[in-house]
């Protein structure tokens, strides 16, 4: 690779809101596990340590390359997914994950970088026909089966996850805006009748909508949970309480303080203030991966995997966040970077490594 082409297009300021994320989120992770049995943050660090080498390795490697072998890492993490089903490690009644070694792998979480890769070949292969209702349907039959071997762990979260990906990839690619909103309705009138029929929506999924609509006002079941996040967020105030004085989330009143419902540790803790700062951070990372997408020097595959990887941050960002102050339902998607947990972090950060990936190995325009 030419050092010099490497330093000239590499996305400084993209590295530093990244270390800045990691950073903001290795210190709220240890506020919030200091002194339990398994203090996470000391893991976290391990799991940032080897994220960034993936990052540095992603910003190696030729995204094209990447594209070009989607399709057997597609095929070898269906096997994956297809696998958990029936030997992952079971926690809190769902199968997720893998125990490799001392730590466990999330096969769903890959899944959503290789959609990403796949998702960007199929697309580009098929550039001047990819705004064709045809294409579109091939497209969603891409993802049909990951996200239903998502679900089925049951991980709705991430199954939605993929389904942002894939809209926002296909819009990008051309799809008009009035096929997806139609597949979209489309897709709710489906959830309708599954949810009264069958067996297919759990009860505690159920139980999240209703809590959302207000129609379960339950306050020992699904809508406690979400009931004592916001007090938790309304009590830090402007200012917050202070790192370490979060009564709601070190007193054992939030459930998942690690992972899920953290947001509610800076929001307690840092009050609006760096609720607003954590925003602010998450702004300035999609400000600099839009620039890529939106580069007018970029090649179509290159700005179908920024679109990806933009969607895809930003809808953990979004829903997580949104269902932590009440807005959204309760679906368990970690808060990019700062939620504890090593294959988001490992699959983020090599995500923003693709990014730099893109930027350095985008065609030379020669005039």
């Amino acid at each position: 690779m030419n050092e010099e082409k490497t330093s000239k297009n590499l996305d400084i300021p993209l590295l530093l809101v990244t270390a800045l994320l990691c950073l903001f989120g290795e210190v709220i992770l240890y506020t919030v596990t200091h002194g339990d049995r398994e203090p996470l943050y000391k893991k976290q660090i391990i799991w940032f340590a080897l994220g960034w080498v993936s990052l540095l390795t992603a910003t190696r490697i030729d995204y094209h390359f990447l594209v070009r072998f989607s399709r057997p890492l597609y095929v070898l993490n269906l096997l994956l997914l297809a696998l958990v089903l029936v030997v992952s490690h079971r926690v809190n009644g769902a199968s997720r994950w893998v125990r490799l070694g001392g730590f466990e792998f999330q096969p769903s979480e890959t899944a959503k970088l290789f959609v990403i890769l796949i998702l960007a070949g199929f697309f580009t292969r098929r550039r001047k026909k990819a705004h064709t209702p045809r294409i579109l349907f091939l497209s969603l039959m891409l993802i049909a089966l990951p996200v239903l071997l998502i679900f089925k762990q049951p991980d709705l979260g991430t199954a939605l996850v993929v389904l942002a990906i894939w809209g926002g990839m296909a819009y990008m690619a051309g799809t008009p805006g009035r096929y997806l909103i139609g597949l979209t309705l489309t897709g709710l009138a489906l959830f309708v009748i599954l949810w009264n029929t069958g067996h297919v929506i759990k009860t505690y999924q159920k139980q999240r909508i209703e809590v959302l609509l207000g129609t379960d006002t339950n306050t020992t079941g699904a809508g406690y949970h979400v009931t004592q996040a916001r007090i938790a967020i309304g009590s830090g105030g402007f200012w917050g309480k202070g790192l370490m004085h979060g009564s709601q989330v070190r007193g054992g009143y939030i459930p998942e303080k690690q992972t899920d419902f953290i947001f509610t540790a800076v929001g307690e803790q840092l009050g609006f203030l760096g609720c607003t700062a954590l925003l602010l951070l998450y702004a300035w990372l999609f400000w600099r991966i839009g620039k890529t997408v939106m580069a007018p020097d970029q090649d179509h595959g290159g700005r179908l995997i920024a679109a990806g990887v933009l969607t895809m941050i930003a809808f953990h960002v979004i829903e997580n966040i949104g269902m932590n102050v009440g807005i959204l339902p309760v679906a368990g998607v970690p808060l990019p970077l700062v939620s504890a947990g090593g294959s988001n972090v490992l699959v983020t950060l090599f995500s923003i490594g693709l990014i730099e990936s893109i930027r350095i190995h985008r065609p030379e325009i020669l005039f």
